[in-house]
């Protein structure tokens, strides 16, 4: 079964432009190989992604991401059956939205400076809108 996986994390220590750079192409590597399709968002210090992909093989990833040290406080905000991947041709896509100029994306919500607080991903349809934000005009 295919699903979407939502999360959102705090990164544990500050990471440079060269460590997050290292972790998309890492990504990028075995998402391809693990069939899985996302987009990674990063502001200050927090993390949202999305992951598409065979119901095991994702579960299993949020799994090793929840060990893996360089995140704390993670927090499902998704997690759904689909029908179709809505990231289906980004093998993981990422914004830095700290290099963007945020207020001139149609759309855009400041959630993401504090996602451990935000009350209104809990809500699957906010939650796309948002992504759906960053997909539709960051490329």
């Amino acid at each position: 079964m295919l699903i979407t996986l939502i999360y959102g994390s705090n990164a544990a220590s500050h990471l440079t432009e060269a460590d997050l750079i290292d972790i998309l192409n890492d990504c990028r590597i075995k998402n391809k190989a693990r069939g899985i399709t996302g987009m990674l968002l990063y502001h200050d210090e927090n993390f949202l992604q999305v992951l598409e992909g065979e119901e095991e093989i994702v579960t299993d990833l949020y799994y090793k991401i929840s060990q893996d040290p360089r995140h704390e406080n993670l927090l499902i905000y998704v997690k759904k059956p689909i029908d179709q991947r809505q990231f289906g041709e980004w093998e993981m896509g990422f914004v830095d939205v700290e290099d963007l100029d945020v207020d001139s994306i149609p759309g855009y919500s400041h959630f993401i400076d504090d996602p451990e607080h935000s009350t209104k991903l809990e809500s699957a349809s906010y939650a796309y809108a948002f992504l759906d934000v960053f997909r539709d005009n960051i490329r």
